[in-house]
């Protein structure tokens, strides 16, 4: 699809979001950037803007047919405002993602975490599997509890982390670098965290879409080893 058609689309999507009243001044899916907008005034008309990307990840998201992407969108902002029963604007008010409790014992059992940036800008998002211990966090915290720490972070990722890494680019960064490793990762590991996995990385596709801008270990294939394991285990009892 040429450029020109593109920006035409994104511009129509634009448009439909704002008659079907399903975009707002000051909603936060997304959070325009204001920040890199204020200290870069000539994005704040362009389809580089924040506003704009937001819109473009949809669009990305369902190939740039119309139609999914407002029904995506639609859904996304439904979720925004009802999940855990209190919505992300408001969960995000009760947990800081950078600065909660039990962030040391998340840190310690489920090693997720953003951490510099490669030379394209980008955060860098580490994702360590072998060092997952669920059965160690549950006696000092809830599951559900924890849960609601990986919906903030996934929220942090737009609200905050992308924001921050543009402004020091200089430039929209659209996207985070993933790092998986799969060392350790095994049986024990599997089990306790197929459902949180799972879970995740379906909230991050159906409601963060194309916020990852690449990884040093296909994430498709992780979650297939996921599959392959859990068939494995299925045929062994």
């Amino acid at each position: 699809m040429a450029p020109k058609d593109k920006e035409a689309i994104l511009k129509e999507f634009r448009e439909t979001l704002v008659k079907q009243d399903l975009i707002h001044e000051g909603d936060t899916i997304g959070t325009d950037d204001d920040t890199l907008l204020y200290a870069h005034p000539s994005l704040q008309h362009s389809e580089s803007s924040n506003a704009y990307i937001d819109c473009s990840r949809f669009l990305r998201a369902r190939h740039f047919n119309l139609k999914q992407s407002t029904i995506m969108w639609k859904n996304c902002q439904h979720w925004r405002k009802t999940v855990e029963g209190i919505g992300i604007d408001e969960l995000y008010r009760q947990i800081d993602p950078f600065d909660y409790p039990e962030r040391e014992l998340v840190f310690d059992c489920w090693p997720l975490y953003f951490h510099k940036v490669d030379k394209k800008g980008r955060p860098l998002n580490f994702h360590h599997f072998g060092g997952i211990n669920l059965n160690k966090l549950q006696k000092n915290m809830s599951l559900e509890r924890f849960w609601r720490t990986v919906l903030v972070n996934c929220e942090a990722l737009t609200r905050e982390v992308l924001p921050a890494a543009a402004e020091a680019a200089g430039r929209p960064i659209g996207g985070t670098f993933v790092v998986v490793d799969l060392a350790g990762f095994g049986i024990s590991q599997f089990w306790q965290m197929k459902d949180f996995a799972r879970s995740s990385f379906q909230v991050s596709q159906d409601y963060f879409p194309e916020t990852s801008d690449g990884s040093t270990c296909d994430c498709q294939r992780a979650y297939g080893l996921l599959d392959h394991l859990e068939r494995h285990e299925a045929l062994a009892s």
